[in-house]
């Protein structure tokens, strides 16, 4: 059963902040979201709330949805921005991929070191994630799928929400009368994550009742071994480190091939570059790491360059 006394518990667990910034969309989830955290502002004074509506202007009720938004807030007393974004999507654009950066290049404005982010994100959207992310081939990183909370800029961003599913959202938004939006593009089967909610979940349920559940479940497994995976990384990594630059190849081939790759994996994350793939990192480990030693290979991903020089490994953005 979902609550904002069960809100409540699960954000002590999280964070010890008073300030909470809510990503409103105006559907069910974060209207659910933004109605509990507004009944806990009630019993907490202390608690300030801002909520901020994010407008892409691509669906055409974009702008009433806005004002939705707005009046909703309103009548709570809970103050709330509107962010109006371009998209400016070229051919080959992801539509999906897009929206998601613009919308949280505009949340991030809201944030820092004494506030904390909220997302609306449920126990379905977190099952469905890590479908996606095992269709994609994805390691325990990638099916760990949505983390309850992750550092954003100078805060946080938590997923209070993502213990509870859909279904217990509804039931309360039902009982609490919410007057919630209801985006079309959320049936538009063109989208994976559609076609997953709309299409394979329900003929799973009928053979698998609790796979919600298990999926996440299987999430919150994974995203521990993953914290496991990542301390080792980040051990080796100390290891072959040279100078806070660069590897130093002949330490990191004193590793197993597998390790290779977490520290090469933990390398690029530390130094905020796009993560390579499996594929990548053997390219990287066949073409630039095991050569001759007087060699002087280069690898270029996107804009990332890895190259190496007099036994170290060297990594840049072009």
């Amino acid at each position: 059963m979902f609550s904002f006394s069960a809100l409540q518990h699960t954000l002590k667990s999280l964070t010890d902040a008073q300030t909470f910034i809510i990503a409103y969309s105006g559907g069910l989830d974060s209207h659910v979201l933004l109605h509990a955290m507004s009944a806990l502002k009630n019993k907490n004074p202390d608690t300030h709330l801002q909520a901020v509506h994010v407008n892409h202007q691509i669906n055409p009720n974009a702008n009433h949805w806005a004002l939705h938004c707005k009046k909703i807030c309103d009548d709570l007393g809970i103050p709330i921005a509107i962010e109006t974004v371009d998209l400016n999507l070229k051919p080959g654009d992801s539509l999906e991929e897009n929206a998601r950066n613009a919308r949280y290049a505009a949340l991030h404005k809201y944030i820092d070191k004494n506030s904390v982010l909220l997302t609306a994100h449920n126990a379905n959207d977190q099952a469905e994630t890590f479908l996606l992310q095992a269709l994609r081939g994805a390691g325990p990183k990638g099916l760990s799928a949505m983390p309850a909370k992750k550092r954003l800029g100078d805060g946080f961003l938590i997923r209070p929400l993502l213990s509870f599913s859909r279904e217990k959202l509804e039931k309360y938004a039902l009982e609490n009368k919410l007057n919630w939006i209801e985006d079309d593009s959320n049936v538009d089967p063109r989208f994976r994550r559609n076609f997953l909610r709309h299409a394979v979940f329900p003929v799973l349920k009928q053979y698998w009742p609790t796979v919600m559940d298990n999926f996440s479940r299987s999430s919150r497994l994974m995203a521990e071994h993953e914290k496991i995976i990542s301390e080792i990384a980040q051990s080796d990594l100390k290891r072959v480190v040279s100078d806070n630059i660069s590897l130093d190849i002949k330490k990191l081939l004193l590793l197993s091939d597998a390790r290779q790759r977490l520290v090469l994996r933990e390398w690029f994350s530390q130094n905020n570059l796009r993560m390579p793939n499996e594929k990548h990192l053997k390219h990287i480990q066949k073409d630039v790491l095991n050569v001759a030693s007087d060699a002087h290979p280069v690898f270029v991903l996107g804009n990332v360059m890895i190259w190496r020089e007099r036994g170290f490994l060297y990594v840049s953005q072009k």
